[in-house]
C-alpha cells in the first residue's frame, strides 16, 4: 500500500493552528496517524516550534497512551535519523518521557496529587482497588440504611420508600436503586445539583394544566413520531388494497382510519387535550370479509393495518386511558418518594466520600471530581477557570484529546478548562468518530459531540471553532466500504441513528491493495450474508416477536440444536475451507502489509464477533473445538459455574461457618474427600433433629470406618480454621491445594489445563483482595455472595493466549480499535437488549429519572407519565446505540467481511423485510429503522433492495426492484438463506453410521443395555406439587369453576390492572375474590345484618383491602342472609374462627393416582386454602364458600364435584391437628344454599 501520503483533509488537520478543531474520522481514516503527525510537524515546526512537553494529549486508556508514545517516539527517531545532528530532535526525544500524553484520568491523579490542599486531600492518598472499593460501599450502604431504620426523625419516611421500591424480599432492591443513582449523578459536574434539578420535574402546581409541564412538549413529539410509524403503516396498507388484485372492500376501512390517524398528528402538534380527545374516538372495527384478490396481498394489508392499530392502541392504552389530570395526581403522589429518594442518595454519597477518606481513598470518579474542583471556581453549575487552571493553560500549547466520542459532561468540564476558550486562539483539538460511539452504558455522552459537529462549520473560517471530515478509509478493501455505505445509507439518519449518514459520513475507499495473484481463485469482491432459517416455536419464558430469534432452540431433522450451536457449526464450517480449501476452491489469501504480500490466511487472521459473548461464546468453543479449530474467548461468564472453583468456595464457607448443610455435603461428596451419598445418609440417621456438621462430630465419635473418615475430616477442617484465622487468606487456599492435592487432580481431567487456570485465578483473586484494605475470609466470601446475588460472574481464567494462532471471539465492544483479515460477525438475529428501557426505575441525563406509581397495600404497580416518556426517549437513544455498534462490528474488517443470522420464520420475515419495495429514496422509512428488533432487521431490509438481494425476494415472492434507487449501488454480495445449498460450506456433522456386527457373544448383554427403559418412567411426567383446585381438576374432568388467587404477586405491570381501569367489569373470578376478602376480615361479633355488611365492607375500602370495584362487586344482602341461616350462626358461635387458612400436606403418589405402581414410594405435595374452619367442641367443621350459580335442583350433583377438595381439607386437618373433621359444608352464596358434605 505504500509510503504514507497524506489527503488534503489530512493536511488540513494537521496544520490548522489557532482554533477548537472537531476532527469526525470515519472508520479506519487514519486518526491516530494524523493526530501522531500533527504532533510531529509541531515539535518540528521552524517558524513556531513546541516543546513535546507542552502538548496535552489525552486517551482513554493506558495502551492507548502507550502506542501513542510509543509512535512519537518512533516519529523523532525516524527524523533524528534524517539529521542526526539536530539539538532539538534530540532535546525533545529526551522530554518525551516527562510529556503528558496520558489518560483523563492519569491527568486527574497528577493534578490531585500536586494540588492535593485545594480539595482537603491526605497527601498519602491511593486509588483503591475496584473490589476494595465495592465493599466498602457495600459496608457504607448498609449502615446507612440500619441507621435510616433506627431514625426516629426518618424512619417513617424512609420504610415508605422501602415499601415501594424496596421489592417482594427486603430492601435489596431500594440498595441498588440508590448505587444506579449515585453512579448516574456522579457522571455530571455537579451530582447533587443534578439530583435535586432532576426532582424539580415533579414539581407542579394544584390545577396546573399537563400541557404547562416543561417536558410534555417533548413527550407530544415523540407520541407524534409513533402516529407517523402508524399513518406509514396504513398508507402501505391502502396502497395494497387499492391494486387491481388487492383487497378492495379493505379501502373504505383503511380511508377512515388514515383520517382518524391524521387528526391524531395534528392533535399531537396542538395540545394534550386534543390528543386525549382524539384518542378516545380510535375508528378500528372489523374489516369486511374479502373473498376475492390475491391471498398474499390480503395477508399483507391485514398485518400493516394490524400494526398500525396495535401502536395507536398502545398509545391509547399507556397515555390516554385516563384524563389529563389524573396523570398530575400520579405525579404529586410519587413526589415525597423521591424527594426521600434523593436525600438518600446525598446521604450515601457523603457517607461513602467520609469512609474512603477515613481509609485514604479515592476513586475514579472522585479523580475527576476533586480534578474539577481543583481547576474551577465558579459554582452552581458554573464553569470559570482557577489559578490552577490558567496555570495549565499557560503551561499548554496544544490540548488534544483521542476517542472524543466517548467523554462525558465532568470530563468535557476539565478539558474546557485547561485549555484556552477564552483566548482569540482557542488551541483545543478532538478528534473522534461519534458514529463509533457505543459506551452510553459507561455514561459516556456523544451528545457532546454531536452538538460540536452540528454547529461547528465545517468550511475554511477565521472563526473560534470548526470542523473536518476524514471520510477515507485506509484499512477496509472497496468491497467492505461499499458494503457499510450500502447499508448505513439506508437506515442512519439523524432521526434514527442521531447523525445522518450523508457524504461526509460514509466511507470512501483509500487503501490501494494491490491485485490478487491469479492462482489465488475467487477474490473477497463479495460481501457474505448466511441467514439460518429457524422455526421451532418460541418458549413462553423468553418471548420473540417477529422477525427476530432467539436462543431457542430448532430441530434439523437428527437432533434438537440450539440457536448459537447451528450459527457456530456453519461458521466453523465456513473457517474450515478458507484455511485448509476445499473442493471448489484453495485456501483463501489475505494481504500481509509487513511482508508485502499475499499469503493464505491463518486461524489468527479471522475474528468472529458477538454483540454479547455471554452463552453464545461458550458454545461457539465447543463447536470450534469440535471442528478441529483453535480458538480464543475472553468469557465474561462461566467462572463460578466451573465445578473446581465452586467446591473450593463451598469448602472455604465451611472453614468460615461449618453449620451450612449444602456447602458441608457437598464438599464431603466432592473428590476432595469422597463420601457417598449412603454415607451421608448414615451420618444424617445418627441425629436426624440437627445440622448436618453435629451430625458429623456424633458420627465421629461411634466406632467403624465412616467415623475414622469423620475424624480425619474434623482434624483437617480445625487445621483450616486455625490457619485461616492466623494467616493470609492465599497461604489458605494455597495450603488447601496441598493438603487435598485437588490442584493436580482437577489437571488429569478434562479440560485440566483451564480448570487448573481457574483455581490459579482464585488464589490470584483472593491475593489481590488481602492487598486492600479489608481481610479476612468472611468478607471475602460476602465479597463473592455479593457478585453473584447481583447475576454478575467473571470470565473462566486465560489457559490461551489470544495472540497465538487461533481463531478470536470478541464482543463488539472489546474489538473497538482493532482490525481483523476477515471478521465474521454472528449472532445477528438476536433481539436488542431493550431492557434498561423497562426498568422500573428509569434515568436519563437531561430528563431526570421516573419511577412506576406503587400500591404496596394493594399490590399494584403502573409507570408515571414521565416514564413513558422516558422509554420512548431511551428506545430511541438505545436503538442508535446498537446502530453504531453494528457500525463498529462491520468496519473491523479489512479484507473479507461475513455477516451470519438467524430468523425463526425465514419465509414470514422476509415479506416484512420487503414491504416498501422498490423505493424512491435511499433512507428506509423511520418506521421500518425504529420498528427493528435485531441488526439483521436492517440488514435484510437493506439488502432486498438490492440485485444480489434475489434469493430472499425469492422466498418472499416479491419482484425485481429495478426501479428502487439502491438497485444500481456497487456493492457485490453474496445471499445465502440455507446454511447447506452452498458449495463448500460445511454444515453441522453428519452421524456417523455404524453396522452392527452378527453373531457376537455380547449381543444380549447389549440389547439388553440398550433397551433398558427406567422402571418409573410413568411418574416422571407427574407434578411434585400441586394445590388443591389443581388436583380436583385432575380428578374431576368436568369441573369448570374459575379460580383466582386472593393476593395478585407485585410484578412490573406495563399496563394498569383491570380493577384499576374505569371501563372493564370483574369477571366471575375476580368477584368471587371479592367476596372471599370481605369474608375473610368481616367482624363476626357485630351484627351482621345488610347495614352492618354495607358499613364494614366501607370500612375494608378505606383501609385499601379491597377496591372500589370489587366493593361494589359484593352481594352484602347475600352475606347477610348467610349469616342469618343456621350454618351462619354456627359460624358466629364458634371460637376461635380461622379464615382463609393455608396447608401444606405431604401425600403417597398411589393416593392421588391410582393408576402408578402401588409400590411407589413417590410422594406429592398438595398446597391449599381453606376459607372457614371452626373448631368445635369434639372436632373441626369445615365450611367453603362458592360464588358461581347453581341451577336450582343441581346442589347434589355440584357438592360431588367439590368432594375431592374438601376430602384433602379434611384430611389435612386431622393430619395437622390430630383431631377429627366432624363436618364439611358448601355454602352457594348466589343460591342461598348450605349442602353438607
Amino acid at each position: 500500500m505504500g509510503d504514507k501520503s497524506w489527503t488534503a483533509e489530512q493536511m488540513q488537520a494537521i496544520e490548522t493552528r489557532g482554533q477548537n478543531l472537531l476532527v469526525s474520522a470515519a472508520a479506519g481514516a487514519g486518526k491516530t496517524a494524523v493526530l501522531v503527525e500533527r504532533i510531529i510537524r509541531m515539535v518540528t515546526d521552524p517558524a513556531r516550534p513546541v516543546d513535546i512537553n507542552r502538548i496535552l494529549v489525552v486517551t482513554f486508556t493506558n495502551a492507548a497512551a502507550s502506542e501513542m508514545r510509543a509512535r512519537i517516539a518512533s516519529a523523532l527517531q525516524k527524523a533524528l535519523a534524517g539529521s542526526p545532528g539536530s539539538a532539538r530532535l534530540s532535546r525533545q526525544l529526551g522530554l518525551l518521557e516527562q510529556s503528558f500524553i496520558t489518560t483523563l484520568h492519569s491527568f486527574c491523579l497528577e493534578t490531585v496529587r500536586r494540588y492535593f490542599h485545594l480539595v482537603g486531600l491526605d497527601p498519602a492518598f491511593r486509588v483503591g482497588d475496584e473490589n476494595e472499593l465495592a465493599l466498602l460501599r457495600l459496608d457504607v450502604l448498609t449502615s446507612l440504611f440500619e441507621a435510616q431504620y433506627e431514625s426516629a426523625e426518618t424512619a417513617d419516611r424512609f420504610v415508605s420508600l422501602v415499601d415501594t421500591y424496596g421489592g417482594e424480599k427486603g430492601d435489596l432492591a431500594l440498595q441498588d436503586l440508590v448505587l444506579r443513582l449515585f453512579d448516574f449523578a456522579r457522571s455530571t459536574p455537579w451530582p447533587q445539583q443534578w439530583l435535586r434539578k432532576a426532582l424539580a420535574f415533579w414539581d407542579f402546581e394544584d390545577g396546573q394544566d399537563l400541557d404547562t409541564v416543561s417536558w410534555t412538549v417533548d413527550l407530544r413529539a415523540e407520541i407524534t413520531a409513533e402516529i407517523e410509524v402508524a399513518l406509514t403503516r396504513l398508507v402501505q396498507a391502502a396502497g395494497i388494497a387499492g391494486r387491481e388484485d388487492g383487497p378492495g372492500v379493505y379501502l373504505p376501512f383503511l380511508e377512515r382510519e388514515l383520517d382518524h390517524t391524521r387528526q391524531l398528528l395534528q392533535a399531537g402538534r396542538t395540545s394534550w387535550v386534543e390528543l386525549y380527545r382524539t384518542f378516545q374516538e380510535l375508528p378500528f372495527a372489523r374489516l369486511k370479509a374479502c373473498r376475492t384478490g390475491n391471498e398474499e396481498l390480503k395477508e399483507q394489508a391485514r398485518k400493516l393495518r394490524s400494526e398500525a392499530k396495535k401502536r395507536l392502541e398502545h398509545l391509547r392504552d399507556a397515555c390516554f386511558q385516563r384524563p389529563p389530570g389524573d396523570w398530575l395526581k400520579d405525579l404529586q403522589q410519587v413526589r415525597p418518594l423521591l424527594e426521600t429518594l434523593v436525600e438518600l442518595a446525598i446521604s450515601f454519597d457523603e457517607a461513602f466520600t467520609a469512609a474512603k477518606r477515613g481509609r485514604g481513598l479515592v476513586d475514579f470518579g472522585d479523580l475527576e471530581h476533586f480534578c474539577l474542583r481543583i481547576l474551577n471556581t465558579g459554582e452552581r453549575e458554573e464553569f470559570s477557570p482557577s489559578p490552577v487552571a490558567y496555570e495549565y493553560r499557560r503551561c499548554f500549547d496544544e490540548v488534544m484529546v483521542d476517542e472524543y466520542q466517548d467523554i462525558n459532561a465532568v470530563q468535557e468540564a476539565i478539558l474546557q478548562l485547561v485549555s484556552k476558550q477564552d483566548d482569540d486562539q482557542p488551541n483545543l483539538f478532538m478528534v473522534g468518530d461519534v458514529k463509533q460511539s457505543i459506551y452510553r452504558f459507561r455514561l459516556a455522552e456523544p451528545g457532546l459531540f454531536l452538538a460540536k459537529y452540528h454547529t461547528y462549520p465545517a468550511a475554511a473560517n477565521r472563526g473560534p471553532d470548526r470542523r473536518l471530515d476524514l471520510a477515507r478509509n485506509f484499512r477496509s478493501r472497496r468491497s467492505v466500504i461499499d458494503a457499510v455505505n450500502f447499508i448505513f445509507a439506508q437506515v442512519m439518519s439523524r432521526e434514527t441513528g442521531e447523525i445522518a449518514y450523508d457524504e461526509a459520513a460514509k466511507l470512501c475507499y483509500g487503501a490501494g491493495y494491490p491485485p490478487l495473484p491469479v492462482s489465488a481463485g475467487p477474490g473477497p469482491e463479495l460481501t457474505e450474508v448466511y441467514i439460518v432459517n429457524h422455526s421451532a416455536p418460541v418458549s413462553e419464558s423468553d418471548p420473540v416477536d417477529e422477525p427476530g430469534v432467539s436462543d431457542n432452540q430448532t430441530e434439523d431433522g437428527r437432533g434438537l440444536f440450539e440457536t448459537p450451536e447451528v450459527e457456530a457449526a456453519l461458521i466453523a464450517g465456513r473457517i474450515t475451507d478458507m484455511v485448509q480449501g476445499s473442493a471448489e476452491a484453495p485456501p483463501v489469501l489475505v494481504y500481509d502489509p509487513q511482508q508485502g504480500t499475499y499469503r493464505p490466511v491463518t486461524y489468527s487472521d479471522i475474528v468472529v464477533l458477538l454483540r454479547a459473548t455471554r452463552r453464545w461464546a461458550n458454545t461457539f468453543v465447543e463447536v470450534f473445538h469440535q471442528y478441529g479449530i483453535p480458538v480464543y474467548a475472553d468469557l465474561g461468564s462461566g467462572y463460578f459455574a466451573a465445578t473446581e472453583v465452586e467446591t473450593l468456595l463451598s469448602l472455604l464457607s465451611v472453614i468460615d461457618n461449618p453449620h451450612q448443610d449444602i456447602p458441608l455435603a457437598g464438599v464431603l461428596r466432592s473428590p476432595l474427600f469422597g463420601f457417598t451419598a449412603s454415607d451421608l445418609a448414615a451420618i444424617r440417621l445418627v441425629r436426624p433433629g440437627g445440622d448436618f456438621y453435629t451430625c458429623i462430630r456424633a458420627a465421629a465419635d461411634g466406632d467403624g470406618a465412616l467415623s475414622e473418615r469423620l475424624h480425619s475430616f474434623l482434624r483437617r477442617l480445625e487445621q483450616w480454621r486455625t490457619l485461616a484465622r492466623r494467616a493470609p487468606l492465599p497461604e489458605l487456599i494455597w495450603q488447601i491445594y496441598r493438603d487435598t492435592g485437588y490442584y493436580e487432580f482437577v489437571g488429569g481431567l478434562p479440560g485440566g489445563v483451564q480448570r487448573q487456570a481457574n483455581l490459579r485465578a482464585l488464589h490470584d483473586r483472593a491475593r489481590q483482595y488481602e492487598q486492600t484494605s479489608y481481610r479476612g475470609l468472611f468478607r471475602f466470601l460476602r465479597f463473592i455472595e455479593r457478585i453473584r446475588e447481583k447475576g454478575d460472574d467473571l470470565g473462566a481464567a486465560r489457559a490461551l493466549g489470544e495472540k497465538e494462532n487461533v481463531v478470536r471471539i470478541l464482543s463488539v465492544h472489546r474489538s473497538k480499535g482493532l482490525e481483523f483479515p476477515v471478521t465474521i460477525v454472528a449472532g445477528l438475529g438476536r433481539q436488542f437488549n431493550l431492557r434498561d428501557c423497562s426498568r422500573d426505575f428509569l434515568l436519563h441525563r437531561t430528563l431526570g429519572f421516573a419511577p412506576d406509581v406503587v400500591d404496596p397495600v394493594r399490590r399494584f404497580r403502573y409507570p408515571t407519565l414521565l416514564k413513558y416518556f422516558l422509554r420512548y426517549r431511551l428506545r430511541r437513544e438505545a436503538l442508535a446505540e446498537e446502530m453504531r455498534v453494528l457500525y463498529v462490528a462491520l468496519t473491523r474488517a479489512r479484507e473479507r467481511l461475513i455477516l451470519v443470522g438467524s430468523s425463526k420464520n425465514l419465509a414470514k420475515s422476509v415479506k416484512t423485510w420487503c414491504q416498501g419495495i422498490p423505493r424512491s429514496q435511499w433512507l428506509l422509512d423511520d418506521a421500518d429503522v425504529v420498528g427493528a428488533q435485531s441488526f439483521l432487521d436492517w440488514i435484510a431490509r437493506a439488502m432486498v433492495r438490492h440485485p444480489d438481494g434475489a434469493p430472499l425476494r425469492e422466498l418472499a415472492g416479491c419482484p425485481e426492484p429495478a426501479s428502487d434507487v439502491a438497485a444500481g449501488h456497487r456493492s457485490r454480495w453474496l445471499v445465502q438463506p440455507a446454511s447447506t445449498t452452498q458449495p463448500g460450506l460445511s454444515a453441522l456433522p453428519e452421524p456417523l453410521s455404524f453396522e452392527p456386527e452378527k453373531d457376537s457373544p455380547q449381543a444380549p448383554l447389549v440389547h439388553q443395555r440398550l433397551a433398558w427403559s427406567y422402571p418409573w418412567e410413568s411418574e416422571t411426567t407427574l407434578p411434585v406439587k400441586l394445590s388443591a383446585t389443581e388436583l380436583k381438576r385432575k380428578l374431576d374432568p368436568v369441573f369448570t369453576e374459575d379460580t383466582a388467587p386472593l393476593r395478585a404477586e407485585l410484578g412490573a405491570l406495563t399496563t394498569r390492572p383491570r380493577f384499576m381501569q374505569r371501563t372493564t367489569a370483574l369477571t366471575g373470578s375476580e368477584r368471587g375474590t371479592a367476596l372471599h376478602l370481605v369474608l375473610q376480615h368481616l367482624d363476626l361479633t357485630a351484627e351482621l345484618d345488610e347495614q352492618d355488611v354495607i358499613a364494614q365492607i366501607s370500612v375494608l375500602l378505606l383501609r385499601g383491602i379491597i377496591s372500589p370495584e370489587q366493593a361494589s362487586a359484593v352481594d352484602s344482602a347475600a352475606i347477610a342472609r348467610f349469616f342469618a341461616s343456621p350454618l351462619g350462626r354456627r359460624v358466629r358461635g364458634a371460637f376461635p374462627v380461622r379464615r382463609e387458612l393455608p396447608f401444606t400436606l405431604c401425600l403417597p403418589a398411589t393416593h392421588l393416582y391410582p393408576g402408578i405402581p402401588q409400590d411407589s414410594t413417590s410422594a406429592v405435595l398438595v398446597q391449599g386454602v381453606i376459607d372457614c374452619l371452626l373448631d368445635e367442641p369434639d372436632g373441626y367443621v369445615i365450611v367453603d364458600y362458592k360464588s358461581d350459580r347453581i341451577p336450582p335442583g343441581d346442589e347434589k350433583s355440584a357438592a360431588e364435584r367439590y368432594g375431592t377438595q374438601l376430602a384433602l381439607y379434611s384430611e389435612a386437618v386431622e393430619v395437622l391437628t390430630g383431631r377429627p373433621v366432624t363436618a364439611r359444608f358448601l355454602y352457594f352464596f348466589a343460591n342461598d344454599t348450605a349442602y353438607a358434605v
